[in-house]
């Protein structure tokens, strides 16, 4: 995966939050990748301190970072590490360091930068936007909600329509570079609206990947209040209006994962994502589903675990996605 004579010179940048776009990351090793990263959580530890600082939110940021940061880097550690006693009890250490450093720094980018340095990341990491908003959400009756956790947990359930920011939230001059000289920008597995959707709708960002090769890797999982009732063609739908075109390409699962998973995740309103038949030529479609270590089912085994914390139980297999990607990328003229 490197340059082409059709595209820009800047490696792949990929678009989407923590865990999916770690995945990726992961399968994309060994080649030249900036990560984007979404500012407009507004909810637990990052969202706290996102109200206290008049900072972006920095949760997903450091949930990125630390995913894809090697395991025996001291910093890396304090990235992943969160406090288990007393009052601060579910603290999150990564978030304080970057919060401190984009203070100190005058901007999250910066903190980004550096902190991704310190603790031994790869890849170039950054926030989407310095700036702080509120991502909203115009539902299909017409109706809007404002803020992440205020669309997911919404009783209405009407069909999210598109998503926008209040303020409006630029993009970074960082960002719009690294679009504009990637090879190809990949659209990560992750919240489809208030993840995705919200840094495709960052100021000058839909511009600029109308020039450049897009790959959309579709979710494995329905997830409950972003895309209820959607099956691979309607997310695909959605990442059309969010882009203005059709991804140049696409990446479905058709694996099925067990069935005591299934169930586990059926208890929150949650079941694979339909990958209809027949497909569009440029979908890539095979099974990309990796279950989870023992270590997990033994972790997770009671019920009130599940409530407190969504385990990502089915994920993408990293080899299998690699193998994807790939192919979707030399479909493209990518190698």
């Amino acid at each position: 995966m490197g340059k082409s004579g059709r595209t820009g010179h800047g490696g792949i940048v990929t678009i989407g939050g923590g865990t999916g776009q770690a995945a990726v990351l992961a399968a994309l090793k060994g080649v030249r990748a900036t990560a984007i990263v979404g500012v407009t959580d507004d909810g637990g530890h990052s969202g706290m301190l996102r109200r206290v600082l008049g900072i972006p939110q920095v949760g997903d940021l450091r949930s990125c970072l630390a995913a894809i940061a090697p395991a025996d880097n001291p910093v890396a550690e304090l990235l992943r590490h969160r406090f288990t006693r007393g009052s601060i009890e579910g603290t999150s250490t990564g978030n304080l360091m970057l919060a401190a450093l984009a203070t100190a720094r005058g901007s999250l980018t910066r903190a980004a930068i550096e902190l991704g340095r310190a603790a031994g990341v790869a890849v170039r990491v950054l926030p989407v936007s310095d700036a702080s908003a509120a991502v909203c959400a115009l539902l299909a009756d017409g109706k809007g909600v404002k803020g992440e956790w205020a669309i997911i947990g919404r009783r209405n359930l009407s069909p999210i329509v598109s998503v926008h920011h209040e303020p409006a939230l630029p993009a970074t001059p960082e960002v719009i570079d690294a679009m504009r000289q990637c090879a190809a920008a990949i659209i990560c597995p992750g919240s489809l609206w208030t993840g995705i959707g919200s840094v495709l709708a960052a100021r000058g960002v839909r511009a600029v990947l109308g020039r450049r090769p897009v790959v959309y890797v579709a979710n494995l999982m329905v997830q409950p209040g972003q895309t209820d009732g959607m099956d691979a063609a309607a997310h695909v739908a959605a990442v059309r209006r969010m882009l203005g075109r059709e991804p140049d390409a696409v990446v479905i699962n058709t694996g099925v994962p067990p069935p005591q998973l299934l169930r586990l995740y059926a208890r929150h309103a949650s079941s694979p994502v339909p990958a209809p038949k027949p497909w569009p030529a440029h979908w890539i479609t095979r099974d990309l589903t990796e279950g989870p270590t023992a270590e997990e089912l033994k972790r997770y085994a009671r019920a009130g675990q599940f409530k407190r914390q969504w385990p990502h139980f089915i994920r993408h297999d990293r080899k299998k996605l690699a193998a994807a990607l790939r192919s979707a990328l030399r479909g493209l003229g990518i190698h």
